[in-house]
């Protein structure tokens, strides 16, 4: 049975009950999660197929030391499926339990600077596809994931990186290590 959750900041305070905060100091502003100078990495762990999908105001376009990660991540192993902003590239990333990484460059789209916008990343059985906006911009040829991995935000820049919801749907396991 596939597992599903919602983290919805106008229903939830940020709570170190669902997040784990790995630096700075993270809020709930203006009901969003707000990830300024922070990092921040899920209790609830999952593993095999499913989506992330965020909704998320991206405060200035990929440029000169933008440092921006958000997706599914294990911060010990660094296993994950996440997009990342590093400079003025914007990529989606596949980097398995080995280290071994792929990875997607996408082109940025004026219309997603500082406005709310939907990314995707969906993990299937044999292959991942990555989305903006409900459009195919991205796709992996195979699935190298096994996880666990959790939700991770990490912005190394201080502006607001704001999350109107963050949520995982079809999941194959979904585990909260504070009550396993």
């Amino acid at each position: 049975m596939s597992k599903s959750i919602l983290f919805d900041p106008i229903a939830h305070t940020y709570s170190t009950n669902f997040w784990t905060t790995v630096g700075g100091s993270p809020s709930i502003t203006s009901n969003k999660l707000r990830i300024n100078t922070a990092e921040i990495a899920s209790k609830w762990t999952f593993s095999g197929t499913g989506s992330f999908k965020v909704k998320a105001t991206v405060p200035v376009a990929p440029t000169t030391s933008q440092d921006k990660t958000f997706g599914f991540k294990s911060p010990a192993t660094g296993e994950g499926f996440y997009f990342n902003i590093t400079g003025s590239v914007f990529k989606a990333f596949m980097v398995d339990a080995d280290g071994t990484s792929s990875n997607v460059t996408i082109t940025w789209d004026g219309d997603w600077t500082a406005t709310a916008t939907v990314f995707e990343l969906v993990l299937k059985r044999d292959s991942a596809i990555v989305l903006v906006d409900g459009s195919e911009l991205g796709e992996f040829t195979t699935n190298t994931i096994k996880g666990p991995m959790s939700l991770y935000i990490d912005n190394g820049n201080a502006d607001n990186l704001d999350f109107d919801y963050v949520m995982v749907q079809g999941a194959d396991d979904a585990t909260n290590i504070v009550a396993a």
